[in-house]
């Protein structure tokens, strides 16, 4: 028989399904040869046991044997340490590092390395994102001799006010370390750093302005993010030409794009030369994706003063389908507003009314308008996508505007404009997303998935027309139901489902059954175990191979153990495991187990010492056979 350990666990169903279950009575074996090895651990602690240990069997008395070396044992360690704190985040288990040095805190604040485990929890703590915890943490440190420790305590907790927002709370605090101690020159610059983010992340300019003035005179920071910080400050204080004198030495991505708008601003550079630099530059930007945006606004803003539309089209699609996070005005200040979606839209209508009036096209002649618009879907995508958003929104038929929608999105879907597809349709609702072909429609459902956005992700599901092919309709139809089950719409998850399992032939494929069970599954993690047993029960009735049906009654089991209906989970239980001769295979042997748990927690106190003592009979593994005979001798005396 196999040993090799399983744990049951729903989302794995289909990895281990056929395989040697019994093969490890789940978590109960580890724990129990756990136990067993302290036990060991605890007897050779006795003299007594130590002499019997040591003395040589009979049979293997040699020469030899005098000359053994004696094993030295290390002895186990009551308390953590700090070696084993820091083994475990260089293994990258931050979390359990940060509960143990969490747990120690009572016991370590009277070690002499107290400092040390103080700092590995507020670094811990700070890259865990903890900041409530830092400051409660901070304000219950005094300073009593260790200024190191009370540094650290306060810094981080000034840096946790500022990611919770409560910047006047941690400008006060910053403050006052400063007149503490003014003569610690490390100590004072990362509080003077730390007062100039508070100001730039708040918003206030002007005091971030003098605090970065201040600084930069002070201790002339050669940090080229600093420079870059710095320098967008003088861009929205106006001072250019200041900036442009600053920028010169660096070589950095940023200071390429600061330069390039510093050039626009001052008009050392040409509208049209920003744009074609832009353009060469913007594959080198690819990797940073907040810088690659602004390029895209500053080619925009230089595109919009000549009036040219395409460029200003192109460049704001470009700019709204990069993918980035938003980051705090401290690690990243715009100088160059993005183009919103709305107004991407509006440069859209601008464009196509220009082109339009240039070659004679008169408003309400839409298929004339339509036809233009595919005419420019080869040499000029950006000014097709005006044509057709326009119709999408101003076309005086229902059709027209129907036809334009669906051809804006496969166009902006084609050019790989992903996300300006989902904020249009999706996630700002600015189209109709109902008169999207369906591949797309399929796409922005995904989209809202990945986000875990199910609501959003149902209404689309929820206009896609029904597809025609029967694999098609029954794909649809689960996808549907798992929507429904994830927004909590349990009477319409089972009117999908009841749709699926109708449209079965009278022997279906195991394929189908496998699909349909992984709703069903999605029902049991919902908690909707009356409905997963229902749809169990016909899934029962309409398969036919022995191995399947005892894995559906084995789920049929586990829900009505969920319920607290221990007393019809073991009867499933036991008929998972009880299939003609099988009752002693290892599937048979982990239900049975189970249905003994069961039993147990239904009170049939005798009748789980059956199951148990037949278990022990059958089973071969000596582990196993342990862990069933301390199971039964810890079972409670009937009353």
């Amino acid at each position: 028989m196999s040993q090799s350990t399983l744990i049951l666990h729903k989302d794995c169903r289909y990895r281990w399904r056929r395989t040697a279950l019994f093969a490890a009575l789940p978590a109960a074996i580890a724990w129990f040869a756990c136990a067993l090895e302290a036990q060991s651990q605890s007897t050779e602690s006795s003299p007594e046991t130590a002499v019997e240990l040591a003395a040589p069997d009979a049979d293997s008395q040699s020469d030899t044997a005098v000359q053994t070396v004696p094993v030295v044992r290390t002895a186990y360690e009551t308390r953590p340490t700090l070696e084993r704190v820091r083994e475990l985040i260089e293994l990258g288990t931050h979390e359990l590092a940060y509960r143990i040095v969490v747990e120690e805190r009572t016991n370590y604040e009277y070690r002499d390395e107290w400092i040390e485990w103080e700092t590995l929890f507020f670094e811990l703590g700070a890259g865990l994102g903890r900041w409530n915890d830092l400051v409660l943490r901070a304000d219950q440190v005094r300073e009593t001799g260790a200024w190191g420790a009370y540094v650290v305590a306060q810094t981080h907790a000034a840096m946790a006010q500022i990611q919770l927002g409560q910047y006047s709370a941690a400008l006060q605090r910053l403050r006052k370390m400063i007149l503490q101690r003014p003569e610690d020159r490390h100590a004072l610059i990362e509080h003077r750093r730390l007062i100039a983010q508070i100001y730039l992340d708040e918003g206030n300019l002007e005091d971030a302005q003098i605090a970065l003035s201040l600084f930069d005179r002070d201790y002339r920071p050669s940090d080229p993010n600093w420079e870059h910080r710095y320098i967008r400050i003088l861009f929205l204080s106006g001072r250019f030409e200041e900036a442009m004198v600053r920028l010169a030495p660096l070589q950095t991505l940023e200071a390429q794009l600061l330069g390039l708008y510093a050039g626009f601003r001052t008009q050392a550079l040409s509208a049209s030369e920003v744009v074609s630099s832009g353009l060469e530059l913007a594959p080198a930007f690819a990797a940073e994706p907040v810088l690659q945006a602004e390029l895209w606004a500053v080619i925009e803003a230089a595109a919009r003063s000549y009036n040219d539309l395409e460029m200003q089209a192109a460049a704001t699609e470009a700019a709204l389908s990069v993918e980035y996070s938003r980051l705090s005005n401290w690690d990243h200040l715009p100088v160059v507003p993005l183009v919103t979606e709305q107004q991407l839209l509006e440069i859209y209508d601008r464009f196509a009314l220009f082109v339009g009036n240039d070659v004679g096209l008169i408003i309400g002649d839409d298929a004339s308008w339509y036809q233009l618009a595919q005419e420019f879907e080869i040499t000029s995508p950006a000014t097709a996508r005006a044509f057709h958003a326009y119709l999408a929104r101003h076309s005086y038929s229902q059709e027209s505007k129907d036809r334009s929608t669906a051809a804006f999105a496969r166009s902006l879907f084609d050019d790989g404009l992903y996300r300006l597809l989902d904020s249009l349709f999706v996630r700002l609702n600015l189209l109709d997303v109902a008169q999207v072909e369906a591949e797309l429609q399929t796409r922005l459902a995904n989209s809202a998935l990945r986000d875990q956005d199910y609501v959003k992700a149902l209404t689309i599901i929820n206009v896609m027309p029904r597809p025609e092919e029967p694999q098609s309709i029954e794909q649809w139809l689960l996808r549907q139901a798992r929507l429904a089950i994830a927004v909590a719409d349990p009477e319409r998850s089972e009117q999908l489902l009841n749709d699926v399992i109708g449209q079965l032939p009278p022997l279906p494929e195991q394929a189908a059954i496998d699909r349909i069970m992984q709703v069903v599954f999605d029902l049991q993690k919902r908690d909707q175990h009356d409905l997963a047993i229902q749809f169990f029960v016909e899934l029962y009735n309409l398969v036919t191979d022995e191995q399947t049906r005892r894995e559906i009654l084995r789920w049929i089991g586990e829900s009505y153990a969920a319920k607290g209906d221990h007393a019809n989970a073991s009867i499933h239980l036991l008929r998972s495991a009880q299939p003609g001769d099988l009752w002693s295979d290892d599937w048979a042997l982990s239900a049975r187990l189970k249905a003994a748990d069961e039993l147990v927690s239904a009170g049939y106190i005798d009748d789980a010492r059956v199951i148990y003592s037949q278990l022990h009979e059958d089973t071969i593994d000596p582990r196993s056979r342990a862990l069933i005979a301390n199971l039964m001798a810890n079972l409670p005396t009937p009353r």
